[in-house]
């Protein structure tokens, strides 16, 4: 049977037209050939029918005394559930305005007469084809968006079910945190220093388990723009050396160029602390000792720019926008005692993103990598009183200019190291940020 798609499956036509005789020639024709064929006399008919029993095509003359033939396509075209049904016109019209009227109306193709039956049954099964692969492609997606929106939901229950778990994690980590800080208090003098050392690492690692379920949680409230920040303005050289202390000994290793740390910039402080011990934790991590990781603020306009640099191996460019997503890690080969989950760039991706900014990496093989985010700028102004006093007040206590004041240097201990003939130098790295190239 010509237009058939598989053996069992026969294609279904309309034929309309007002003359019983050329009708029922056509109509006849078309069943020799397989086809299911329905034949009526006029549009009104035609519409019945077709909302009925949608057909694969329709076979329409465009001269019709009750109902325009391009009428009649136009309503069915307007129908929701007909749109995508195949119209063939077959008229005895030549004249090209009324070719046009037809197409413009939905037709898909336009036969005048006399024609051959050969011509048309040809054009038919084109057309009937057509009409079925694309019915085929409709109930795919629709199979698609059906199997989408069950994945999603089982995704929302497992994360449901995650966060639920985690939550409930986080009491029972707080009270084992603060049994273990007795012990240590209770045993210092009474032990040995090598058990000293593992209960150390025990509280270590306690810590660890408990900041890899905050990140999740904190995560999960930033994919689901559920993570309130609370606003403030800070000194950016505060926030820096804050997140240089929360990493501990090994924060004797970061040092934090003078230049620019007395900006104040509009942000979640408590966040961006974060942020910044986040990326220097990695940057110590891959950082062999006793090499340093540096930190450099640069004031723009209207924006205070922050890079990290570390030195350790590099990453591969083809990383670079991996390195943000959630439990991506780099296999360097080099076996390492601290256990990392992922989640800690991540994180920074998504709160520097929830301050309307973005964080970049570049990396030069052998030299190490470096991050840039930036934060609004917040700029000082005569006889103005901060809206924010309490995170503001270390703010005041430096220079109008950006630069850290004299008694904010002898505050900071790493200070005079950052200015000594030791200290590391600027590298070749660029500053994606202003546009630079490495």
């Amino acid at each position: 049977m010509g237009g058939s798609r598989t053996e069992n499956e026969t294609a279904d036509l309309l034929v309309v037209d007002h003359s019983p005789v050329k009708s029922e020639l056509l109509s006849e024709r078309f069943r020799a050939s397989g086809y299911r064929v329905r034949s009526v006399p006029n549009g009104r008919l035609a519409l019945i029918a077709a909302v009925n029993r949608v057909p694969d095509l329709v076979i329409l003359d465009i001269d019709r005394p009750e109902m325009d033939g391009v009428e009649v396509c136009r309503r069915l075209k307007a129908d929701q559930r007909l749109k995508a049904v195949p119209i063939v016109f077959v008229s005895a019209l030549l004249h090209t305005t009324n070719k046009i009227r037809a197409f413009q109306a939905g037709a898909v193709d336009y036969v005048t007469k006399p024609f051959r039956f050969e011509e048309v049954e040809a054009r038919v099964v084109n057309h009937v084809e057509q009409r079925w692969l694309h019915r085929e492609l409709e109930n795919r997606n629709t199979e698609l968006e059906s199997s989408y929106s069950r994945l999603k939901e089982l995704e929302r229950m497992r994360e449901s079910l995650t966060h639920m778990i985690l939550h409930d994690m986080r009491n029972p980590l707080t009270s084992v945190n603060c049994f273990m800080e007795v012990v240590r208090m209770r045993a210092d003098g009474l032990i040995d220093q090598k058990t000293m050392g593992y209960l150390h690492k025990v509280d270590s690692q306690i810590s660890s388990v408990a900041a890899m379920v905050n990140d999740i949680l904190d995560l999960g409230r930033f994919e689901s723009e559920q993570m309130p920040l609370e606003w403030g303005v800070f000194a950016i050289g505060d926030l820096l050396r804050e997140a240089r202390n929360e990493v501990g000994l090994e924060g004797q290793r970061v040092f934090i160029r003078e230049s620019g740390l007395a900006c104040r910039v509009r942000c979640d402080g408590k966040i961006i602390r974060r942020v910044v011990s986040n990326i220097l934790s990695n940057a110590l991590r891959y950082t062999p000792k006793p090499k340093t990781v540096e930190v450099f603020v640069h004031a723009g306009e209207d924006n205070v720019q922050v890079s990290i640099r570390d030195q350790g191996s590099g990453i591969p460019e083809e990383y670079w926008s991996k390195v943000f997503d959630k439990f991506f890690q780099i296999d360097d080969g080099r076996k390492r005692d601290e256990f990392t989950s992922g989640l800690g760039l991540a994180f920074c991706k998504m709160a520097v993103e929830a301050h309307g900014q973005v964080i970049t990496v570049d990396s030069i093989d052998g030299e190490g990598s470096r991050f840039y985010f930036a934060l609004d700028r917040v700029m000082e102004t005569k006889n103005t009183t901060s809206p924010f006093p309490e995170a503001d007040r270390s703010a005041r206590e430096e220079s109008p200019w950006c630069g850290e004041s004299l008694a904010i240097q002898k505050m900071n201990g790493m200070a005079q190291e950052d200015k000594s003939d030791s200290a590391p130098q600027e590298s070749r790295f660029g500053n994606p940020l202003l546009g630079e190239r490495v």
